[in-house]
């Protein structure tokens, strides 16, 4: 034995040292080697004896239930974390399918409005160079009207005063003797019709 098992021996009581000598193995007595000439017999095995109960055997018993009942409740925490690991799998599925369908469905829309949306933009920006175009031209318009204004102001300013000096009074004169011609005549071409 070592040094701690001497100590520990020493410490103990009588009581507690009785089943420790029972609980150990006893030595076998060497057998002689089996010459040849010989049969081998197999030597028996001495039968442990069972240990007497003793005041230390209770402590065990209750040991062993403590343990019992610790494995017990290892054993319904394992299957409460089995139910429960399962329980999250299927959710993680459920929550995987439902995100795959909606990015199977959604993508394509997704996709197509981004479509149109691009579409728009391009139309837009067309759109915008046109308005450019238009401008650029009405500006090049006005000034044209600007220098047309400006050209023909002579010829317009001339154009109204002749307007101004013809004499309506002569014309208007004139009219009136050419209704008083044409008018007999008028009335005898009415009698043939």
């Amino acid at each position: 034995m070592s040094d701690n098992q001497q100590n520990n021996q020493e410490q103990m009581n009588p009581e507690q040292i009785a089943p420790q000598a029972a609980a150990q193995p006893t030595a076998v007595p060497a057998q002689p080697q089996p010459t040849p000439a010989q049969p081998t017999a197999v030597p028996a095995q001495p039968q442990p004896t069972p240990a007497q109960p003793t005041p230390a055997q209770p402590q065990a018993l209750d040991k062993d239930a403590e343990m019992i009942q610790l494995l017990k409740d290892i054993k319904k925490n394992g299957r409460r974390q089995l139910i429960w690991s399962r329980v999250l799998t299927v959710a993680m599925v459920g929550i995987f399918l439902v995100v795959g369908y909606a990015a199977f469905i959604f993508i394509p829309i997704v996709v197509d409005t981004m479509d149109n949306i691009n579409n728009v933009v391009t139309g837009a920006s067309a759109t915008i160079e046109n308005i450019d175009v238009m401008v650029a031209e009405m500006t090049d318009a006005s000034q044209n009207l600007n220098q047309l204004v400006n050209d023909n102001a002579k010829p317009l300013t001339d154009a109204v005063t002749n307007l101004s000096n013809i004499d309506f009074d002569g014309l208007n004169k004139a009219i009136r003797d050419l209704q008083d011609a044409i008018g007999p005549m008028a009335e005898f071409m009415n009698k043939f019709r």
